[in-house]
């Protein structure tokens, strides 16, 4: 998947646009510009996802420090087996599950330990630290089976290789 500069400006543009957390999705074409984006307005803090997306999409609102998926974010790679981009104030988390593992199954069924688990994650992302968010990405593959990658806003193109 390649994601072209003007692409990349338009997300930001939908992020910024929105004070609530919007989701949908994305389609591009081979030059890697946007051919069809949908958005729907959600909550301060929650949307819902089209059940039918090839690249889904939601924001985070504004937040202080860095805002990668949370449990919740990643738990939907295991039921809509696509990928999922996130747009943070920081700039573009792009994940998808790349294997199950026992942890992703029972988090699945366990709401419970679903936030447990997110609480887990938050812990190891402080502020804005890099070295945090790198274990945090580490955490998440070797405990769901998610491989994250994260491209700040500045980045030139965006080039997936999953």
């Amino acid at each position: 998947m390649y994601m072209h500069r003007e692409t990349i400006e338009r997300l930001k543009k939908i992020r910024q646009s929105y004070k609530n957390e919007i989701a949908g999705n994305i389609i591009l074409n081979k030059k890697g510009l946007i051919d069809k984006i949908s958005v729907n307005v959600g909550k301060q803090h929650s949307s819902t996802l089209e059940n039918t997306c090839i690249i889904c999409y939601h924001t985070h609102p504004d937040h202080v420090f860095s805002s990668p998926p949370s449990s919740t974010d990643l738990i939907q790679s295991y039921k809509k087996k696509t990928i999922h981009v996130v747009l943070a104030r920081e700039g573009i988390y792009v994940y998808k599950l790349m294997r199950e593992t026992p942890k992703g199954k029972e988090l699945l069924k366990n709401k419970n330990k679903c936030d447990m688990f997110n609480d887990t994650l938050r812990n190891i992302v402080v502020g804005d630290s890099k070295e945090g968010v790198k274990k945090y990405m580490k955490t998440v593959y070797d405990s769901l089976g998610i491989k994250i990658l994260y491209f700040p806003w500045s980045n030139n193109e965006i080039m997936l290789n999953f």
